[in-house]
């Protein structure tokens, strides 16, 4: 791998800038300043639970889906725009499971909703 060309200048996923207030006349006034950069490797959530949803077709023609979503509002907005119902006729139901650390934020449901309807 040394010999690989190096295609990409660099492999950082985000950078955060913060400014609030006079952070130079903050710097003066302190005692000890301490300087650096600091660099954190990726991480993926190891959840103790499933990730796991199910969806079911309604008589009237609408779609509920149970999910550990932290944005039901989110999830049902974004399926009734896939499946072209009216998001009046896509019920969420979130379930209490497990923590609520942003690990759960991709969106799995529309494929669940898209194999419910089928």
């Amino acid at each position: 791998a040394d010999e690989a060309p190096d295609e990409r200048p660099r492999n950082v996923s985000g950078v955060a800038h913060i400014k609030r207030g006079d952070a130079d006349a903050a710097l003066r006034q302190s005692d000890v300043v301490v300087r650096g950069t600091y660099r954190i490797a990726g991480a993926h959530h190891s959840f103790l639970e499933t990730h796991t949803a199910a969806a079911r077709p309604e008589p009237d023609g609408g779609l509920t889906i149970w999910s550990p979503t932290q944005g039901p509002f989110v999830v049902r907005d974004s399926v009734a725009a896939l499946v072209g119902l009216p998001p009046r006729k896509v019920r969420v139901v979130p379930m209490p499971v497990g923590g609520g650390f942003g690990g759960k934020i991709e969106l799995l449901e529309p494929l669940l909703a898209l194999l419910a309807l089928r």
